[in-house]
Formats: C-alpha cells, structure tokens, sequence
C-alpha cells in the first residue's frame, strides 16, 4: 500500500471514530434538550423551571396530572406532604394536562387551595403526553441526569416506590 493510499485510509478511519463519539457523547444532551425545551415552553404555574443545571445534579420526577382525576390530585397531596424527604434526592416537577382541563382557571384555584411547593407547569399543547406516551394518569416519570427516561409509572405513586427508584 502507498502512503497516500494509508494516510487517506487512516483519515477515513479516524473520521468515522470523531463522527461516532461526538454522536454518543452528544445524545445524552440532546434527550435532555427535548425534555428541557418541553418544559421551558410550558406555561410556569408555580415555583421555578429546573435549569439544566439542576436536572444535571439530581434526578427529575415528572408527574403527569388533571385536577378533575382524583388520583391525581391524591397523589399530588402526598407528594406535598413528603416533599421535604424528597426535595435533596429530586427535583420534583408537576405537569398539568392542561388541554384536558375544562378551564386554566380550575388549575390555578386548585394551585392556590393546595399550596403545593413544588414545580407546576401547564402543558397547553400535549407535549408531555407525547414525549412518554402514556395512557393514564397520574403518570410519573423518573429522569436521570443525563436526561434519559429511567424510570415510569402510571398511577399512583409512593414515596417507598421513589426511594427504590433513586437507589
């Protein structure tokens, strides 16, 4: 083989490794900016956006939630309730099915009653729903911090349940 036939292979090479460990090490990013972009244009109900910052630290539980399901608002009770024996594990983000509500008005009275600490979000355009495709709800969703789904379930959830998922 001649140089310049081993050097234009060792370039193809060398080109296809770049290609696939930028790809790889990209990927993990890209999930998360999905997520992320998801949640940043949702409308903020209540609390604060995790940045990535804090969704990159800790693990991100996202509920999926209605205030005319009753489980829902159990579970969104219980959850308040455990908040301070979760909130150093997790960031907590609760995701109302907003385009499933009769009125946005029904949420924020609902927010207002409750006093959840927590995030709330109003997803307006089903981009929760679509991202995990779920059927129903609550459904909860457990993040890791490199974005990627590691955990779910529909239905209520309790704390034992998030205890053995962050383990």
């Amino acid at each position: 083989m001649d140089r310049r036939h081993w050097i234009s292979s060792f370039l193809i090479v060398a080109l296809v490794a770049l290609t696939l460990f930028l790809i790889r090490s990209t990927g993990a990013e890209e999930a998360y900016g999905d997520l992320g972009h998801s949640l940043n244009e949702m409308t903020l109900l209540q609390g604060s956006v995790p940045d990535h910052d804090a969704m990159s630290m800790q693990p991100t539980l996202i509920v999926a939630w209605n205030t005319r399901c009753p489980s829902c608002v159990h579970e969104l009770r219980h959850l308040r309730d455990n908040y301070d024996k979760l909130k150093d594990d997790l960031n907590l983000v609760a995701v109302n099915l907003t385009e499933t509500e009769r009125r946005l008005e029904d949420v924020e009275q609902f927010l207002a009653e409750e006093d959840l600490p927590f995030t709330v979000l109003a997803d307006e355009r089903g981009e929760i729903a679509e991202h995990f495709n779920f059927r129903f709800i609550p459904a909860n969703f457990l993040v890791d911090t490199d974005g990627e789904l590691r955990k779910s379930q529909e239905g209520l959830i309790e704390v034992q349940t998030l205890r053995s998922w962050l383990e």
